[in-house]
């Protein structure tokens, strides 16, 4: 299997994971897995409504798979994405946690860009 394939399939289980578990305090906002496997863009998104009156649109968990590294954009989940991608066989090298200003990316364990 080549990286890229790889990294797509990794990125994906982690948020069909992640979308799998229902909000216990917003059951009827559901958990939306968007994967553009061509353009490697990857999304959780929130979508519904809370009390019948307060519409929720928003993003949990957005990645981007750039120059071979796997660009963690947002997360919005107590879920150690980093972690959970390493578990799925992606290199620690090839994480980039782009929500980490780009100066501040050297202190992280993971990759700068």
């Amino acid at each position: 299997m080549d990286t890229l394939k790889k990294y797509q399939d990794a990125v994906v289980d982690l948020m069909e994971h992640y979308a799998a578990t229902p909000f216990s305090n917003s059951p009827t906002v559901e958990k939306q897995v968007i994967a553009d496997r061509e353009r490697n863009r990857f999304q959780v998104i929130g979508f519904g409504w809370e009390n019948e009156d307060k519409l929720v649109h928003s993003t949990f968990l957005h990645f981007e798979i750039k120059n071979g590294k796997v660009w963690v954009q947002q997360n919005w989940t107590e879920i150690p994405v980093a972690t959970e991608l390493m578990n799925r066989g992606v290199a620690k090298t090839d994480i980039v946690l782009g929500f980490v200003p780009e100066y501040a990316r050297q202190d992280t364990e993971y990759a700068v860009a």
